[in-house]
């Protein structure tokens, strides 16, 4: 059974995949604003996620100027919109500027962008205002940050207001239960070869049977790994390792530009929160890590700002022998058999071909 984190993270993913797909179209086609009762179910979810009180201000009083919703006890305001343009947001804190009744009333703006683009931050600055800026993926990283049973109820809140997202999750489930179950290939037991193009007499010179036994455990918990990710998540995993660049030696890491890798796998940015999702799954069962880097500097609003960079990484990190097991077996691979054959077997779990037997020499 899969962890209820990852369920419900991929929910999520789901929902705000479909929702932002729906807000893009209507985007394209004008319309840059939720009907209203869209905007109040959305409200609902950033209330409850973001543990606000947020109440629609043109119900107390029309057109006021600025805000759509406010938070009186928290003192926050919140304009959603479904533009990224800064012209937008400035727009929006000209009039708040003008306004000193609502610079006075609340101390942050929460400006929501109805996307998972980043928003753009370029806006003027407004005295004693935070400005905080928000997008679709925001709900996720904020539900992800709270205990099972919140996530859950966040969850269930999202499927009350929107019914139609998940009126195919019955269907779902039943195709889900019936199941192609595979038997796991075993590690083969004759892999001379490979233990020998890891020096494994160097490392267990007084008994390299110990070494074997080493290797094949090692290789056992890999596959047990892949097999506990989903079909989507060995995929990605493949389409990653096509475009990671290769390192030489055999203990090196491999990593790569989580943007850039996006970038060469088409991934459209209203899908990127799907790959998240079996990244997150790969990272779940150990098979890859993501790190953040210092990627220089950026100027906002006269103040310098710390710019990350996220890479994903595949280091496979194995001692006594020491190696990436990732580089072993492409090395192994690329001289016995072809990178394809070794994305099959990434792919199926099924690493027959280290047998000796499967060698032609």
């Amino acid at each position: 059974m899969e962890p209820e984190r990852l369920r419900i993270t991929q929910d999520l993913i789901s929902f705000i995949s479909v929702l932002s797909n729906q807000i893009s179209l209507s985007t394209r086609k004008g319309l840059n604003d939720l009907s209203k009762i869209q905007e109040q179910s959305l409200l609902r979810v950033i209330n409850k996620v973001f543990d606000k009180k947020f109440v629609d201000l043109n119900d107390e009083s029309p057109n006021f100027p600025g805000y759509d919703y406010g938070d009186d006890t928290n003192l926050v305001g919140l304009q959603m919109t479904a533009t990224k343009k800064s012209e937008k947001i400035t727009h929006t804190l000209t009039k708040i500027k003008k306004n000193k009744n609502i610079t006075s009333k609340y101390t942050s703006l929460w400006f929501f962008i109805l996307s998972v683009d980043s928003p753009k931050r370029k806006s003027i600055p407004v005295d004693g205002l935070s400005i905080i800026h928000l997008n679709l993926s925001s709900i996720i990283d904020a539900i992800r940050k709270l205990e099972i049973k919140e996530q859950q109820e966040c969850l269930d809140l999202i499927k009350e207001e929107y019914k139609k997202y998940f009126q195919n999750e019955k269907q779902d489930h039943e195709v889900d239960s019936i199941f192609k179950r595979k038997t796991p290939v075993s590690i083969p037991n004759d892999m001379t070869l490979f233990c020998d193009s890891l020096n494994i007499s160097m490392w267990y010179p007084n008994d390299i049977n110990e070494g074997y036994i080493k290797v094949h455990g090692i290789l056992t918990r890999f596959r047990d790994k892949l097999r506990d990710c989903r079909i989507e998540s060995r995929e990605a995993l493949e389409g990653i390792l096509r475009e990671i660049p290769y390192p030489q030696g055999l203990n090196d890491k491999m990593e790569v530009d989580k943007d850039k890798l996006y970038g060469r796998l088409n991934i459209r940015i209203q899908n990127s929160y799907i790959m998240d999702g079996y990244i997150s799954d790969l990272e779940i069962n150990e098979l890859l890590d993501t790190q953040e880097e210092p990627a220089g500097w950026y100027e906002e609003n006269g103040e310098s700002y710390l710019m990350m960079l996220e890479k994903i990484i595949l280091n496979y990190k194995c001692f006594e022998p020491e190696m990436n097991l990732y580089m072993a077996l492409i090395k192994f691979y690329e001289k016995y058999h072809s990178i394809e054959e070794f994305m099959l077997a990434i792919l199926n779990s099924d690493f027959s071909l280290l047998s000796d037997g499967e060698i032609m020499v």
